[in-house]
């Protein structure tokens, strides 16, 4: 099954990559970027699987050695990197591990295709060793880079690779697609969950998290009531994802902001809880939930670095409590 019958939205991404190989344009260096949950990593194997084919036909063959070779993960002229843990920073020792293994010659007669996923994950020290190589490319070598967050990357990496931008799938066809996968399931509420990931969102089946989301949604709520206490909902959250928290937080702030901003009923993420959010959105004024949702963004870049997470979370939700005293 090819990526774009497994993954419909991956349609047009998986054209573009097509389109290289036909023209005979490979970039050395190529960053896929776009919301996690899409299958990117997929689609950067499946691009690599295809380079690294003798007989590619819109895709790799799955016969020849060389697809044999990938299929067992043992080709010699393909490696991915990651971090090692969820979360942590990618080491300068692993970059220059792969800049090692680049010196090399190709073991067979095609490309060598390398991955960094995750690279917006990579520390100064790792990219600072990549850029030479990304500078002084060498022959038949294919860098893929996958980021969630390309912002996060030093401006010098960004400008020496090409871009290939995935994006998220409207919502009724990651609604339709969840369907056929797990039909029954509540496909808008995980949807919501999963801020709009389709594949985060099937992760998500077997959880807890619908219930988990409106119960911090309650307790959201809660503080900007003053019935709730800030410090004592952060200790509350303690074991769950900040990441998860942050998000879903954005998501909700940032549909107030649309509902604040139009006259017509904009496109929601959190459609479940439309009327929760149209009381805040018609309560507090849009530049100030805008200025809060800018603080959100910067409180979720500060998670990249070292820092007190249950301090980053009193931060947020005592700033969601001063904007609701502002508006009083």
């Amino acid at each position: 099954m090819g990526i774009s019958e497994l993954y419909s939205w991956l349609e047009a991404p998986w054209q573009s990559l097509q389109a290289h190989i036909a023209g005979d344009r490979i970039p050395h260096a190529l960053l896929m970027q776009g919301p996690t949950g899409l299958g990117k990593l997929a689609l950067a194997e499946r691009f690599a699987h295809e380079l690294l084919c003798s007989n590619p036909e819109d895709g790799p063959c799955g016969a020849c050695h060389g697809c044999q070779l990938f299929e067992a993960g043992t080709h010699p002229d393909y490696q991915r990197i990651g971090p090692e843990e969820p979360g942590k920073a990618i080491k300068v020792d692993a970059i220059r591990k792969l800049i090692s293994d680049l010196s090399l010659k190709p073991q067979y007669r095609g490309y060598r295709v390398f991955v960094i996923d995750q690279a917006e994950l990579m520390n100064l020290s790792s990219a600072n060793a990549l850029l030479k190589t990304l500078e002084e490319p060498a022959e038949k070598t294919v860098l893929l880079l996958i980021a969630s967050h390309p912002s996060r990357l030093p401006p010098t990496i960004l400008s020496r690779c090409q871009k290939l931008v995935i994006r998220a799938p409207h919502r009724q066809e990651s609604v339709r697609w969840l369907d056929e996968q797990r039909p029954g399931c509540a496909a808008e509420v995980l949807l919501s969950a999963a801020c709009d990931s389709p594949l985060k969102a099937l992760a998500l089946a077997d959880t807890d998290v619908a219930e988990r989301r409106q119960r911090m949604f309650r307790e959201f709520a809660g503080v900007a009531r003053r019935q709730l206490d800030p410090v004592s909902v952060s200790e509350y959250w303690q074991g769950e994802s900040l990441e998860e928290c942050l998000e879903w937080i954005l998501s909700w702030v940032s549909d107030m902001v649309r509902l604040a901003m139009v006259s017509v009923a904009p496109r929601l993420s959190n459609k479940d809880l439309e009327t929760e959010l149209t009381q805040f959105a018609r309560k507090y004024p849009a530049r100030d939930l805008m200025t809060f949702r800018n603080e959100l963004l910067n409180h979720r870049q500060a998670l990249a670095g070292q820092m007190n997470r249950q301090l980053l979370v009193e931060e947020v939700l005592i700033g969601w409590l001063n904007l609701a005293r502002h508006s009083s």
